[in-house]
């Protein structure tokens, strides 16, 4: 059974993982400054840069975080409209 990972704040790494249709399963809002989302735990099939060629890969959400924070990881297209919905979501928010 797939269970919810530690939180992601970075929003530039939550785009990446929405773009290849990771899922969320929880937001946490509790700090404004700080929202935490979770991630279903699953592997996913993206693209990722090789020495010389671009070739297709299933990865974790560990596995992909590392190919993100090393540069390796091929942004699809959808990536910048999904970064600003993202954006939206998160500075959209009100704790009234």
């Amino acid at each position: 059974m797939n269970e919810k990972t530690t939180p992601y704040t970075d929003m530039y790494l939550i785009a990446a993982l929405l773009s290849y249709g990771f899922e969320t399963v929880e937001t946490n809002r509790t700090n404004p400054q700080r929202q935490q989302f979770f991630f279903l735990n699953d592997e996913k099939e993206v693209h990722v840069f090789t020495d010389s060629e671009i070739v297709m890969k299933n990865l974790s959400l560990d596995q992909f975080e590392n190919m993100y924070m090393a540069k390796r990881l091929l942004l699809l297209p959808n990536y910048p409209d999904i970064l600003k919905s993202v954006k939206y979501k998160i500075h959209s928010y009100r704790d009234d």
